[in-house]
């Protein structure tokens, strides 16, 4: 049989109408409610927490140690910048000691002069005031 718009005639195809409480209630009773099934979905929702707060934990704990490394390497950084600065300058410096070095040599105003460094003499050879008593 064929409906028209409008008729009354077979209402089953129309959804009820029913309030939020009751459609949840319909849509998420448990198909078995006995007290060991209830116990059952306790304990698992208790296990559902337990790995959801583990697993929580170990993110947390890797996000700190990530946190902690990050800013041990931008302090390394900011070290290294400071080094090669320094090593920078330390160079520039030498570079002009040489060039000043370079220039007294030239220079034939000056008398020749010669410099020695004094030696250092070998631990064997150093007097110790046992080696004197003897």
């Amino acid at each position: 049989k064929k409906l028209e718009h409008g008729s009354s005639s077979d209402l089953s195809d129309v959804p009820m109408l029913m309030s939020p409480r009751q459609a949840d209630s319909r849509f998420n009773r448990p198909k078995y409610d006995t007290l060991l099934h209830r116990k059952l979905r306790e304990n698992n929702w208790q296990l559902h927490e337990h790995m959801v707060d583990a697993a929580a934990q170990t993110y947390l704990g890797a996000a700190k140690n990530l946190n902690n490394t990050t800013t041990q390497l931008m302090k390394s950084h900011g070290l290294v910048q400071d080094i090669s600065h320094s090593m920078r300058l330390l160079t520039n410096d030498l570079f002009h000691l040489d060039d000043y070095i370079d220039i007294i040599q030239s220079c034939k105003l000056l008398p020749d002069t010669n410099i020695t460094l004094p030696t250092a003499t070998p631990p064997e050879e150093a007097t110790t005031p046992q080696a004197e008593e003897s």
